[in-house]
């Protein structure tokens, strides 16, 4: 939001796709859901060349792809 007066605001062309398009809405809560406390781990795994944020979701797994049916309900539905 961009703020116009001291009373007034305007949502801007981001804060309008935030609130209304769907795709954006289904990206922003995947990577809520799946990315953020992964990416805790990034420098970890840049100079492991592992993906090091995966231990979020429990036991260190080789790719996402492995702990998919081990993981909870919430990332297993989202982005629904």
């Amino acid at each position: 939001m961009e703020q116009i007066s001291e009373t007034h605001f305007t949502l801007t062309k981001v804060g309008y796709y935030l609130l209304h398009d769907p795709m954006t809405r289904i990206n922003m809560d995947y990577n809520h859901d799946v990315c953020y406390q992964g990416m805790f781990y990034l420098g970890e795994a840049i100079k492991s060349g592992k993906p090091s944020g995966l231990k979020v979701f429990g036991e260190q797994w080789e790719t996402l792809y492995q702990a998919l049916p081990h993981l909870s309900q919430q990332v297993k539905e989202s982005p629904e």
